[in-house]
């Protein structure tokens, strides 16, 4: 093989890569936040976390949810394995004793790709503790994985920590 070959080789293989890279990423960017595809779903199940935090509301924190053992959660050096787990041994507890409670919600990046949607976000929650004199101000970053299901989106997984 000649190197005029190679060359030649060498080109058509850079641009059968740039082609195929150019196919997945213009069919990925199809499904990255546009309301059509469910992302604005998510989206707003992703906010309603964030107010059921914000307000105490564990019902609506429940009907958002998946009940299943193998959904787990991850805050900080926790890891709790379930959301019934997660609400009762850590939630529930902490919302108890929290007042003033402000948890927002930015830089939302819904990721919808068939029943499976993934989430990256950043947080803030400001909180006074019940009990004692101390004030919480705390940012961090966060994924949440849902899964659609017959009766809407789903959190299968949420990990939240402190960079």
């Amino acid at each position: 093989m000649t190197s005029r070959s190679r060359s030649c080789d060498s080109r058509i293989g850079t641009v059968r890569f740039l082609v195929l890279l150019l196919l997945v990423t213009s069919s990925t960017a199809a499904v990255r936040g546009g309301e059509g595809d469910g992302a604005g779903d998510v989206k707003r199940v992703i906010l309603q976390h964030a107010e059921g935090v914000e307000q105490g509301n564990l019902a609506l924190l429940d009907s958002i949810w998946a009940h299943d053992k193998g959904a787990p959660v991850f805050e900080g050096d926790r890891a709790y394995f379930g959301w019934e787990e997660y609400r009762d041994r850590e939630l529930k507890p902490r919302l108890k004793r929290m007042r003033n409670v402000k948890y927002r919600l930015s830089d939302i990046n819904p990721n919808v790709e068939g029943r499976i949607a993934w989430v990256t976000f950043q947080y803030s929650v400001s909180a006074d503790f019940k009990g004692r004199r101390s004030h919480v101000d705390e940012k961090g970053l966060g994924t949440a994985i849902l899964e659609r299901r017959e009766d809407g989106w789903k959190i299968v997984h949420w990990h939240a920590s402190v960079p």
